[in-house]
Parts: structure tokens; C-alpha cells; sequence
């Protein structure tokens, strides 16, 4: 047997403590009764009174708190290969993570926004292949094509400014990087979801690459993050608590969405480009034009399926909680 989410077991214990606060309840009010009245007296008080049935009360609400922890875990038992129609697709995400993400011409920031609009698209493609490539100069993979989304939302939250070594902003490298390992997977549809503000001090122009990989089937969809009127670059904050901007012989940098290249590239591919303004971006489009793309390949995918168990756990607590409320708590006790 195996744990889906074995993290959540150390909520088990909850449960003596649920027990200890119950106990004490019980000692108090029994503390209160016997300073209200003699010992002599408590039947004609509480005559039918059961604290064995106060007890089983506890136990089974106990055991459903269990169950339902246990059943939060997500048991599973041996894996099964199953043979199911799936719509395979296989989506790399490339972030720009040059010092010109850093501009706040858009809500919170560039990147920021970026990192938002990422995550949007990934909870839209559930048991889709996703991969994450980030560039400044150079480029890296920073999470493989992978069907484990956690994985990926984990390495794209871990990622920050100027995050690789070499300084400046190089797209043409995160996009070949990015192709380069959509070809190496076989029988998917592919796109390319390409976020960055346009600048690139490195000369390499993407639309060759567009021209190249348009045989190939594999679309390139790139949504451009900042205005056309810029901002300025922040550093971060001096002893003051004031805002540094950088600056070049003098004056402030100023930096500005440069949207030609991706709308080229984005064209000729048979992708689409879209502007994230206000904090929001007109990529809906985007997520029906790559589902449409998904193929359906028909008895040729296998999985690897977890029996569940935690349907029984849950109805098993659900039977405990139906039970408890028709224990009364007072007993036949005779008195005179």
C-alpha cells in the first residue's frame, strides 16, 4: 500500500488531542458538579446519567476523524495498467528572466505577471505534458515535459530574476532550447507558450527559427508582458526604504514592450500573439487553440491507475458519524 499525499497523515494527530479536550471536559464539568452538591445527591441530579456512553460517543467520532485523515492521505493499493483513449499534448512554457522583467508597467511586475499567467494556463491542461525553459543570456530547462504538474508549478515558483549566470536577454535561446526538446518527444501535439518583453541584446532574431520548426507542426503562441510607453527598471530598495532604478551614463533605463519579433514568429508558426495589459491577457484564445491541436491517439495509451481506497474510508466515517448521534447519554439506572 502507498500514500498519494502521505504529508497529511501527521494530522492523526489531532486526534488524542481531540480525546485529551474531550476528557477534560468531562473532569470539569464533573469538578463543577461536585462543588454544586454532596455526592449523595448527584442521582437525584443527573439520575440516568452513563458516562460509558459519553465515552463511545467519543471513540466513534475518534475513529472518524481517523478515517477521514487517513482517507485525506489517499491510500492506494497496487498499480494497474490500464489501456485509455488520451489526448496527448505537450506544452514548454519559456520565461524571460532578464533585470527588464523586473518593470512594473504591468501588475505586480513583468515576471510576476508572467508567473500568474502560467499557472492559469497549466490548471486549464490537467494530465497534459508541461515543461518550463528560462533565459537571460543563456537558456536552461527548468522543469522536463512532465505529467506531474506539482513538479512543474514547484520549479516555476522557485524561479527568480536573472536566475541563470550569464546577464542580459538572449530569447532566441530559450526558444531553440525549447524546440530542441519538444522534438525529442514522439506521437504529441506541441506548442510553444512564449512569455517575455521582446528585448534582445544579443541580435538573434526569432523568425528564422519560426520558419524552420513551421514544417515540423509546432506552433509557437507568445504573449508579450509591458507598453509600448515602458517604465523604468527598479534594483531594489536603499537603507531609506526608497526605490533605486538603474541607470546608464546618468540618465534612467527605461525599457519597453517590443512585440514585432514575437508577432512575426507567432504568425508564421500558425500560433497567435497576445499583450498582457492591466493584469490581465488575452490568451483564452490561446488554451481552445491548443486544445483543438490535442490528438487523440485510441487504444495506444497506457497508464499506470492506483486502486483508491479512500471512498471506503470516507463512507465507513460517514456510517460512524450517522451512528453517534443515536447513542443517548443517559443510561437505565435505577435510584430510590
Amino acid at each position: 500500500m502507498r500514500f498519494a499525499n502521505p504529508e497529511l497523515l501527521f494530522l492523526l494527530g489531532l486526534v488524542p488531542v481531540f480525546v485529551a479536550l474531550e476528557h477534560w471536559q468531562y473532569k470539569r464539568n464533573k469538578k463543577k458538579l461536585r462543588q454544586f452538591s454532596e455526592a449523595i445527591f448527584w442521582q437525584y441530579w443527573v439520575p440516568q446519567w452513563s458516562p460509558w456512553r459519553k465515552q463511545y460517543k467519543v471513540v466513534l467520532v475518534s475513529l472518524a476523524m481517523a478515517l477521514m485523515i487517513v482517507a485525506l492521505a489517499r491510500p492506494q493499493g497496487k498499480p494497474i495498467q490500464k489501456e485509455v483513449l488520451r489526448k496527448k499534448t505537450a506544452i514548454y512554457f519559456v520565461l524571460d528572466c532578464s533585470a527588464s522583467m523586473r518593470a512594473q508597467d504591468v501588475t505586480p511586475n513583468r515576471f510576476l505577471a508572467a508567473k500568474t499567467a502560467i499557472r492559469e494556463i497549466v490548471s486549464q491542461f490537467p494530465g497534459k505534458q508541461v515543461g518550463l525553459v528560462a533565459f537571460t543570456g543563456q537558456a536552461n530547462v527548468m522543469c522536463p515535459a512532465t505529467y506531474d504538474h506539482k513538479s512543474f508549478l514547484i520549479a516555476l515558483k522557485q524561479i527568480r530574476i536573472n536566475a541563470l549566470p550569464q546577464p542580459g536577454s538572449n530569447p532566441a535561446a530559450g526558444l531553440v532550447l525549447a524546440l530542441k526538446k519538444l522534438g525529442e518527444i514522439d506521437g504529441t501535439a506541441k506548442a510553444v507558450v512564449f512569455f517575455s518583453d521582446g528585448e534582445d541584446n544579443h541580435g538573434k532574431y526569432l523568425v528564422p527559427l519560426a520558419q524552420s520548426e513551421k514544417n515540423q507542426g509546432i506552433k509557437i503562441f507568445c504573449v508579450g508582458l509591458g507598453t509600448l510607453k515602458g517604465a523604468r527598471i527598479p534594483l531594489g530598495k536603499d537603507f531609506w526604504g526608497k526605490t533605486q532604478y538603474r541607470k546608464y551614463a546618468g540618465s534612467y533605463v527605461k525599457t519597453r514592450l517590443q512585440a514585432l519579433e514575437m508577432r512575426k514568429i507567432a504568425k508564421i508558426s500558425g500560433g497567435s500573439y497576445s499583450r498582457w495589459t492591466e493584469g490581465k491577457s488575452d490568451f483564452r484564445k490561446l488554451i481552445v487553440t491548443i486544445r483543438k491541436d490535442s490528438k487523440t491517439i485510441p487504444g495506444t495509451g497506457k497508464i499506470w491507475a492506483y486502486f483508491e481506497y479512500f471512498p471506503w474510508l470516507v463512507f465507513m466515517a460517514f456510517l460512524l458519524l450517522l451512528v453517534e448521534p443515536t447513542i443517548s447519554l443517559t443510561g437505565r439506572r435505577r435510584y430510590e
